[in-house]
């Protein structure tokens, strides 16, 4: 599944879509503070297991 375009709402989603918690995640976002903060967030809900692409 692909989630676009939602900045800060991959937060809310993440919470209020509990099957998205069971599901690999890839996080494709910006290197400035915004996204290195999305990023901080999506992977303490996960304890670090991710993959990234800045």
């Amino acid at each position: 599944m692909l989630l676009y375009g939602m900045g800060y709402g991959i937060l809310k989603a993440v919470r209020f879509l509990p099957w998205l918690k069971d599901m690999e995640r890839f996080y494709w976002g910006d290197l400035d503070t915004n996204g290195l903060r999305i990023l901080s967030k999506l992977r303490q809900e996960r304890k670090g297991e991710m993959r990234i692409a800045l």
